[in-house]
């Protein structure tokens, strides 16, 4: 193996951490999963980080010398040009936490950071659904909305590493409060945590709807798949549910469609499960209200590199970084 060839690929989530190895030509050669040490603070994090690297080095006989850089992925606004985290969702003490040096510290490589749905974007873009659109925006529906934006073939970050926070443009003002603690997100009204949450609502106000009765069954609280399920099955409140959450990300991707005039636009997320009622009905009325000179050669996929798509748009990312 040829000094430098491959990139080290990490997702660090606020359960897990998936650290991959990554070929130049974008192959995850390995990959493997740890609980995230979080209550032990940020340190004993990015020492994870560096141990389980080591590890998968050693599972393949490589050593870092193989390695030409590192690329990391995680939630909440990360600054990509100064490398410092502003705050970790769900991860106690990572307040302007300098995530690049110390984890550059650890492992002697170079290192380069950025938000795991920009990330995603970037991944999708080099190695997934993507491939071949110069300009691309990413929607990533899963407990939230992410996502990232693709211009001439280079990620949007913005000026701090900000930008591509799709799942924050506010669609009613006066709509359901949002995580973020603004009013009307896309996020509030088709994310998972958003169709929950409406859906308590509807349990709350009395209303028969076999969401209920399905939660009860299987003795959890209402979850997208119970909204699933009920909406299959005909249940009026639970089919209401999903219509407002796709008019809501149909209006959402209209916008987006309009600012950045992309070639594709990629779903991913564990929500594309719901295609048919979520994703298909947003996409129709993108294709009903978008200006035509917007739709020219316009097209849609859903993303193709699973749960490793922030892994590999870690590894996208450090393949850019200089080498030693």
């Amino acid at each position: 193996m040829s000094q430098q060839s491959i990139v080290i690929g990490v997702d660090l989530g606020g359960t897990k951490i998936r650290v991959g190895l990554v070929s130049a030509q974008g192959q995850l050669m390995l990959a493997e999963t740890w609980p995230t040490p979080g209550e032990q603070g940020p340190d004993a994090v990015v020492r994870r980080i560096a141990e389980g690297a080591q590890d998968l080095l050693q599972r393949v006989l490589m050593s870092r010398a193989d390695v030409r850089a590192a690329g990391i992925g995680g939630p909440g606004p990360i600054n990509d040009k100064t490398g410092v985290v502003s705050v970790m969702p769900n991860l106690p003490g990572w307040e302007q936490f300098p995530l690049r040096a110390r984890l550059e510290e650890r492992l002697g490589l170079p290192v380069r950071v950025g938000n795991d749905g920009n990330l995603g974007a970037l991944g999708e873009h080099r190695f997934g659904a993507g491939v071949g659109a110069s300009d691309m925006v990413y929607v990533a529906l899963g407990t939230g909305v992410g996502g990232g934006i693709i211009v001439n073939n280079q990620l949007l970050s913005g000026a701090t590493g900000a930008a591509g926070e799709v799942g924050h443009i506010i669609l009613d003002p006066e709509g359901p409060v949002c995580n973020c603690g603004n009013r009307g997100c896309l996020e509030a009204y088709s994310s998972g945590r958003g169709l929950e949450r409406r859906a308590e609502e509807v349990l709350r106000s009395g209303r028969p709807t076999l969401m209920a009765e399905y939660a009860s069954q299987e003795a959890v609280t209402i979850n997208a798949r119970i909204i699933e399920r009920a909406a299959r099955e005909g249940d009026p409140a639970a089919r209401e549910l999903l219509a407002q959450a796709a008019r809501y990300l149909g209006f959402g991707v209209l916008s987006l469609v309009h600012i950045f005039n992309p070639q594709m636009v990629v779903f991913g997320g564990g929500l594309v499960a719901l295609s048919d009622l979520l994703i298909e009905p947003a996409i129709a009325l993108v294709r009903e209200r978008a200006f035509e000179q917007h739709q020219q050669g316009l097209r849609y996929a859903y993303a193709g590199l699973g749960d490793d798509v922030v892994v590999l748009g870690a590894a996208a990312l450090a393949m850019e970084a200089p080498r030693l």
